[in-house]
């Protein structure tokens, strides 16, 4: 394999196109014939992303190893091995990678290795030795780490809730141009968090991050022109702003942009298109899409047909396919699918056997959590039995 590095005095970008015109890091024109042992850890971190691009992840995965001890290359080789892109998952050892990162004052080394204590992957969780880690890497000036030092202010995670230090560690990242940071601290004053509610700020913020395509920032801005909340009230917009967030894969987006075909906001009616969003965003975990799904299913509304002839499309296809949608939604602690399910057991519905010991347990735990249809339902199976 040829290697090209760039002439340019002090740039160590290297290629594997020996026909590059432009160097995408100073603009040189000039690329020369290099040995992989001349090769510098940025040229080796170039060399990755090349790969990267290309869609050779286990190339791009080897190049960043090649690296060494560089932070950087660190830092990268404990990605890829965190999202098992180019080689196997492994948790533990993309922590030590971040850990050696770190241990050479890399915020970013130093960042990553809080997320692993947050999350307890490959380390064990600690909410402490995040927060230690957020704080030294977010003092560097490094947006990111000060985007998650705001959220855990913002939500008391590892510390005591804090308005006024969130939206402070929002705006030191948004000063930075940070997409995220800008977009969080747009919420803050949309919500009143630790600032003054302020929704022309908030407007400015969110089309800030837009613009720098963080797709979470067009769905709030879909909820702005939906409700004519600092912006003049534009459905069609709304439906346009919800979709390029959900394009991106956010359940959010994807459940909003299935009610505006359901209900006809911003966009002709289009119960297929309904489907289509309410089930991505229902498999990727959203409540709220998952008993949208199972409700459709349930009174006949639903046109997926799952490879199923439209002919034998029956109520008990309907039921079956409710159930499904329940069961994930339930497995989430929502009260309403518990209730569904409670339902359904008692009915026997969706194919399966009427067992009334089940539905007494998910009417008592939908009942708990404050669902009135699950306690009168409670009542009536219990007043059944004695």
């Amino acid at each position: 394999m040829e290697y090209y590095r760039c002439e340019s005095p002090d740039c160590e970008f290297v290629t594997m196109q020996e026909d590059l015109e432009v160097c995408p890091l100073c603009g040189g024109m000039t690329f020369v014939p290099v040995p992989p042992e001349e090769i510098t850890p940025r040229g080796w971190l170039s060399l990755c992303r090349e790969a990267a691009r290309a869609g050779d992840q286990p190339l791009a995965y080897e190049f960043c190893c090649r690296g060494g001890d560089d932070p950087a290359c660190l830092c990268e080789q404990g990605r890829r091995l965190y999202n098992g892109k180019g080689t196997a998952r492994d948790l533990e050892k993309a922590a030590d990678c971040f850990e050696r990162a770190a241990a050479q004052g890399s915020p970013d080394g130093r960042c990553l290795l809080g997320l692993c204590f947050e999350k307890g992957e490959g380390r064990p969780q600690s909410w402490e030795n995040a927060i230690f880690l957020y704080k030294q890497a977010a003092d560097e000036n490094f947006a990111p780490a000060q985007c998650n030092l705001g959220w855990c202010y913002e939500f008391g995670k590892g510390v005591a809730v804090d308005g006024k230090a969130a939206a402070y560690w929002y705006g030191m990242a948004a000063l930075k141009k940070d997409p995220r940071g800008q977009y969080a601290l747009g919420l803050c004053y949309l919500n009143g968090i630790g600032v003054e509610k302020d929704v022309k700020r908030t407007v400015q913020l969110c089309r800030l991050a837009a613009e720098a395509d963080y797709r979470p920032a067009y769905y709030t801005m879909g909820e702005l022109y939906e409700q004519g909340t600092g912006v003049k009230k534009d459905l069609q917009q709304a439906a346009q702003c919800y979709r390029w967030a959900a394009m991106s894969g956010l359940p959010m987006a994807q459940f909003a942009v299935g009610r505006c075909y359901e209900k006809g906001i911003g966009v002709e009616k289009d119960q297929a298109e309904a489907d289509r969003w309410y089930s991505a965003a229902g498999e990727a975990g959203h409540l709220g899409a998952q008993v949208t799904m199972g409700l459709r299913c349930e009174l006949g509304l639903c046109t997926k047909q799952e490879n199923i002839d439209r002919d034998v499309m029956t109520v008990l296809w309907y039921r079956r396919a409710a159930l499904q949608w329940f069961r994930q939604a339930a497995r989430q602690n929502l009260s309403e699918a518990r209730y569904r399910m409670g339902l359904y057991a008692e009915k026997g519905w969706g194919g399966e056997p009427c067992n009334r010991v089940v539905a007494k347990v998910m009417y008592r735990m939908a009942a708990e959590q404050g669902n009135a249809e699950a306690r009168k339902a409670l009542e009536r199976l219990e007043r059944r039995w004695f």
